[in-house]
Parts: structure tokens; C-alpha cells; sequence
């Protein structure tokens, strides 16, 4: 059976009904003050088609058209989730296909016109991937899954296709008139999530090819060169050109930031919209992110109340986010998604009471103009900031975004910080986008959400690593703590009544005890979802665990004395004579340790001693056994972490002509 794009999901439930029709405005140029996500192609003023238009919203005018509205388009997601609310989101395959035709999986279907946004998988192959469009019996993409992702099939070119945090992504918009159906050939599907929009009617839409018009891969080397060559650094150079033409005005200054007081660094008493906002701090403000806080007050409406550091993109304290829409560059704070007001205007910094009780030096510039947000075809940026640490399990998902009225979303930070130490298993937690009342999108994981995949394994979720539109944050498992951003441009999601979007505490049940943070960002012109900071959350002490484990897998460490080191989920290191393993704690709190290593006693195992520098932490200890023995978290001595030393040197010595030392997990354990 097909599924309807605007009725039902692979599993079932249905989708609400949205109006029918939404109105395109046509410009000659392509200029700030456009108020249509429909941009015309030169002065001809005709008309574009779907696909430039999406191809547009990837980059520059996406930015520009965010706060405009859509109707008559809603969003439906096929994923691998586990329809019985456990973990198995296409471990066993069980969910990964919509239904099947003989040995053939259908992964997703859609009955038009639409648009396919997004396809998202951690698990390609070189199995065959089809992609049918308008109940045609010959595909129009037909290649293996890998190479949708590889940068090396046009039209799925890089930036907007590839994988850079362990999922593969791919972003090139497929509009199609009348239907589309995704098929796998291969032994067995997993992981994967296939995204797509319903259109309000099939003008303009010329269904998906291979083969583009000179015009249309041009508009994608364009889109390209913008997300990947310029970034963030091109978007602020176009604002200043826009100033420079008379487009925008910018107001400049430098303030003082004083504790205990509020700062204006924009009022305008009529209609208008920013830009783009940049703030500059030439100190580092790392140790402020409890204190200042950034407030924007659109038409007497407070509309924006967060940490400054987190609306920027900062995570656990530090900057991470370098992103098309905000994040930090060097000194410069930047947020470039536009925020248009009907009447006026204020944007405040409030540099709250707290530890900190010196003076802030800080640059301001805000881009903008006289257009007045046309509360009929566009709204005004909101936030919600958010915080819950469950010290006991809720048994309920954590809420991201809760918005009622109408409007669209745009985008999700969300930082997680476990409350026990280990695996960041929490992160396993499924998101859940509910629109209208009606469940749209059920997602594979956490990492999943941010275009991710397969954390705590090397080059892939692994570290904070920022792309244009989706990024980790930060992975760190000592700390027990991760967390990711993903922003939505020609993707972003509508909704006519309300919107909950939430995430698992955990891969069941919720009843993980993670302290979970978040901003979302969206577009609405109802007062009511404003939600300030709850301070009394807020105020709540940052998690510092009391002990941090080192796992085998990502352990940074250096080695010396013709060490040689396997991994197969134990480190194993030998040498001829003594080898040597400096492994490094990173970045956890000074002051004194007991160490414990989880280690193999085995047929093929010499001996083992720890030292820190020059100080002996234990006597060679011998690890020869002729069978396998496993031991557990053993107490090896006591050690100091401090800012000359954060290491220990494991060292493995020959033992009746056996020379190799196999360990796993290093706990340390903070001593009162």
C-alpha cells in the first residue's frame, strides 16, 4: 500500500492536514529585504522551479527566508525506530523497511508532489539503492547506497552530501510531481531515516533527474561554494556588502559590561529586522556562561531570555559551534538568523550577580533595516532555553521544544551531561517530533537527530566537530558527556497548532539520570511561547563527577620503547624489551586519584608497572596466566592529577619470554 505524504507514517499513525495552498512572491533580485522563499531567477521574473528554489534555501537565502511562513506542506520521516519503544532501531532489522517486494526492501514512499530533504543512514553498503519517482518502471537514481554519500555522483556533491561524525548525510533536494518510492537491494537493511515534505501543488515542480541544465549546476556550485568554501566568514562578508550598498545599516559600539546590570545595545522605535547580530569579547568569557545572559524584546514582546554562551553555541563552558546560523569565530560571537519586529525593538545583555565580579569589555554590531515583519507571512525568532536534571528516573522523554499557535521550527543545541560514569548509553535516547497533535518524525538514536552515528568508535562521533548545519558539540567519556546541533533551513518544520519535539533519557523506558540542556530556536508570532531561564533550574551546580573512566577505543596516549598496541576491545601492548604508554586524562579536575585497571591475565601476558614521571605508582606485577582470567577494576595505587602532570605511563616488561600486557577500562576515582 502507498503511503500518502500528507496522511500516514511507515507505521501507521496518521499526520494532520494542513491547508492547501501557500503564496509564492516573485523578486527580480535577490536582495535582504525579499520577503519570498521563492526567489525569482534574473529580471525576467519568472518563476523558479522547486528544485532552485530548495537549491537557494541551502544557502543564502535560506538565511534571509527563515522567518517566513509555510502552509499548505507538511513533513513525514520513514526510520528504522523500534515500533515497540525498545533499542533495536535496526540492530536486527527488524523495523528497516516500510514493506517488501519479493527480496527487494521499500524503504519509503510518498504520494506527491513533495520533496525529498534528507536521507540519512550510519550504515551504507554497496548494495543497490533505487529511487522511483511519479509510478515510473525505471529508476532515476540507481547506484550503490555508499556513493549517495561520497561526493563523487552528481548531482549528491559535497558539502551537502558526505559524513564527517559517523552518519551519512545527504541534503540534495528530489522534488517530484506525482509519487516517489525508495528501494534497497541488498541481503538486510539497518539504520536509516528518509525525509521528505509534501508541496501545496505541482506547479513549478519539475520531478527529479540525473541530469541538470547548465542554470541549475551552476545554482549548486554556487550553493556549494557558500556552505563549504565560505561558511559563516561569507555570510558576515555579505552583510557587509549589503551595508555598503545601502541595503542594511549597522549600529557599532563598545560597551562595558558591569555585574549586576542590564546593557541595551539595540532599540528601534518602528518596524524593522536584523540581520545579523556579532558580538566581540577579547577576553575569554568561558567562565561568565553562568552570568550573562542575551535578551531580545520584539514589539514589547520578550521573546528571546538564555545564556548567552549557549544561544552561541558554547558546550559544558566552551565555544564548539562554528555553524552557517551562530556559533563563535575566534573573539566573534555571531548570530545570523534574521529577526524581523512589526513596531520595535530591544536586545539587551544582562550580566546577572554570580562569582564573577569584573567588568566585560565587549563590541557589538547589529545589521539591519526599516522592512516591518508582516505578521501575515512571517514571525518573529523565539527561543526556548531548557534545563531538567533527573536525579531520580521521570519515566518521561526530556522536551526540547513545547509551542503552541503557529509557526515554524528551526533549530536544536542540546548538551548532556550523565549523572553516572561510564558509556554515554544515554545518548541512545530516540528523538520523537510531535506537529499538530500528530506524530510526524520518530528517530534512531540521539546522535541520529544531529546527522551522526556510532559514538565512542574513532573518526566518528567522537569530538566536537562543527559542519554547516549539524555537528557534535563535544564527546568526552571520561566526563560521561556529548551533545549536538542541527538547524533547519529549506527543511524547516511548520506547524498550525502546536509542536513538541522531545528526546529519550536513555535507549528505554527514560530512565537514564542525565542533566540535559537545550535551546530551540523557531519562528511564531504568539507571545505565549516564551519561556524565560528558571533560575532556580539554572542555578542548580554543574555535574562534576567523582569518577571519570577511560575507555580502550578513544584513550589518547603516546607511545615509546618499540611499543607496538592492538586494539580488539582491549588495548594489547608489547615490545621486544620494556615498552612504554603515556596515556593522558585530559581535561578532569586537579587533585588526588585512586586508579583501578580492568586488565587480561593471559597464556601470551608478561608483566606490568604504572609510574607518573618519575614516581613509581606500583611494582611490576606479573599478568602470565595459562588460561584467560579477567580482572576487574583492581586497585593499582594512588596517584595526583595536577597542572604539570595529567598522565600515567604504563610500562610492560618480559615474563618467561611472554612480553604483552592487554587492559581495558582505567577508572579513577576522586579521593575526598
Amino acid at each position: 500500500m502507498r503511503h500518502i505524504l500528507l496522511a500516514t507514517l511507515s507505521c501507521g499513525m496518521l499526520l494532520g492536514s494542513t491547508p492547501a495552498t501557500e503564496a509564492h512572491q516573485s523578486s527580480a533580485k535577490r536582495v535582504f529585504s525579499s520577503n519570498t522563499e521563492a526567489a525569482a531567477s534574473a529580471a525576467s521574473g519568472v518563476q523558479e522551479g522547486v528544485l532552485e528554489q530548495e537549491l537557494r534555501n541551502l544557502a543564502a537565502d535560506g538565511l534571509r527566508n527563515l522567518p517566513i511562513f509555510r502552509t499548505g506542506t507538511s513533513l513525514t520521516q520513514f526510520s528504522s525506530y523500534d515500533r515497540n519503544g525498545m533499542n533495536d532501531d535496526g540492530f536486527a532489522g527488524t523495523w528497516s523497511f516500510a514493506r517488501k517486494e519479493g527480496d527487494t526492501f521499500i524503504l519509503a514512499e510518498w504520494d506527491g508532489p513533495g520533496v525529498i530533504n534528507r536521507i540519512w543512514t550510519p550504515t551504507p553498503t554497496n548494495d543497490t539503492i533505487s529511487i522511483y519517482f511519479d509510478g515510473e518502471d525505471t529508476p532515476r537514481v540507481h547506484l550503490p547506497f555508499s556513493q549517495l554519500f561520497s561526493g563523487e555522483v552528481f548531482p549528491f556533491v559535497k558539502p551537502i552530501c558526505g559524513n564527517e561524525i559517523g552518519g551519512f548525510y545527504c541534503l540534495t533536494p528530489m522534488p517530484f510531481k506525482k509519487s516517489c518510492k525508495i528501494t534497497y537491494k541488498a541481503p538486510s537493511m539497518r539504520f536509516y531515516q528518509m525525509q521528505a515534505r509534501s508541496l501545496p501543488s505541482a506547479k513549478g515542480v519539475e520531478t527529479f533527474s540525473m541530469e541538470w541544465t547548465p542554470e541549475q549546476k551552476k545554482l549548486l556550485e554556487e550553493t556549494v561554494g557558500q556552505l563549504w568554501n565560505g561558511g559563516c566568514a561569507w555570510y558576515s562578508n555579505l552583510l557587509a556588502d549589503d551595508t555598503q550598498n545601502g541595503k542594511l545599516e549597522v549600529a557599532e559600539d563598545s560597551y562595558q559590561l558591569e555585574p549586576n546590570q542590564t546593557t541595551v545595545i539595540f532599540n528601534q522605535k518602528k518596524g524593522g529586522r536584523i540581520a545579523g547580530l556579532e558580538l566581540t569579547f577579547p577576553d575569554d568569557i568561558s567562565k561568565l556562561d553562568r552570568q550573562l545572559f542575551l535578551r531580545a524584546i520584539w514589539d514589547k514582546d520578550t521573546a528571546i531570555y538564555a545564556p548567552l554562551t549557549e544561544v552561541f553555541g558554547y558546550a559544558f563552558g566552551k565555544k564548539s559551534v562554528q555553524s552557517l546560523l551562530l556559533g563563535t569565530k575566534d573573539s566573534k560571537h555571531y548570530l545570523y538568523m534574521p529577526m524581523p519586529y512589526a513596531q520595535s525593538a530591544q536586545v539587551e545583555i544582562v550580566y546577572a550577580e554570580g562569582e564573577s565580579s569584573r567588568p566585560v569589555e565587549m563590541g557589538a554590531k547589529v545589521y539591519y533595516n526599516d522592512q516591518a515583519l508582516d505578521p501575515k507571512t512571517e514571525g518573529r525568532l523565539f527561543t526556548q532555553w531548557n534545563r531538567e536534571i533527573n536525579p531520580e528516573p521521570v519515566y518521561r522523554p526530556y522536551p526540547i521544544a513545547q509551542l503552541d499557535g503557529s509557526g515554524h521550527y528551526v533549530g536544536t543545541i542540546l548538551n548532556c551531561q550523565n549523572l553516572e560514569p561510564g558509556m554515554t548509553l544515554f545518548f541512545e535516547g530516540d528523538d520523537s517530533l510531535v506537529v499538530d497533535g500528530v506524530m510526524t518524525a520518530h528517530g534512531t538514536g540521539s546522535e541520529d537527530y544531529f546527522n551522526g552515528g556510532w559514538y565512542a568508535l574513532l573518526d566518528r562521533w567522537d569530538a566536537g566537530i562543527s559542519l554547516q548545519l549539524h555537528g557534535s558539540t563535544e564527546y568526552s567519556i571520561p566526563w560521561s558527556r556529548t551533545g549536538g546541533y542541527r538547524f533547519y533551513m529549506t527543511d524547516k518544520i511548520p506547524f498550525n497548532k502546536d509542536l513538541l519535539l522531545t528526546i529519550e533519557r536513555g535507549p528505554e523506558r527514560n530512565a537514564m539520570t542525565v542533566d540535559y540542556t537545550s535551546v530551540a530556536f523557531f519562528y511564531t508570532n504568539d507571545a505565549a511561547n516564551f519561556r524565560g531561564v528558571d533560575m532556580a533550574t539554572f542555578s542548580v551546580p554543574k555535574f562534576v563527577p567523582n569518577e571519570f573512566v577511560f575507555m580502550p577505543q578513544i584513550t589518547r596516549y603516546k607511545i615509546g620503547g618499540g611499543t607496538t598496541v592492538v586494539y580488539d576491545n582491549m588495548l594489547e601492548m608489547s615490545s621486544p624489551w620494556e615498552g612504554q604508554m603515556q596515556v593522558d586524562f585530559g581535561d578532569i579536575p586537579y587533585g588526588k586519584y585512586k586508579l583501578l585497571i580492568c586488565y587480561d591475565k593471559t597464556p601470551k601476558s608478561g608483566s606490568f608497572c604504572i609510574w607518573q614521571r618519575q614516581k613509581r605508582i606500583t611494582d611490576w606485577q606479573n599478568t602470565y596466566n595459562d588460561k584467560v582470567e579477567f580482572h576487574d577494576k583492581e586497585y593499582i595505587g594512588d596517584i595526583e592529577i595536577n597542572e604539570n602532570c595529567n598522565h600515567i605511563t604504563i610500562h610492560s616488561g618480559t615474563e618467561n619470554g611472554k612480553n604483552v600486557f592487554r587492559f581495558g577500562n582505567i577508572h579513577l576515582i576522586k579521593i575526598e
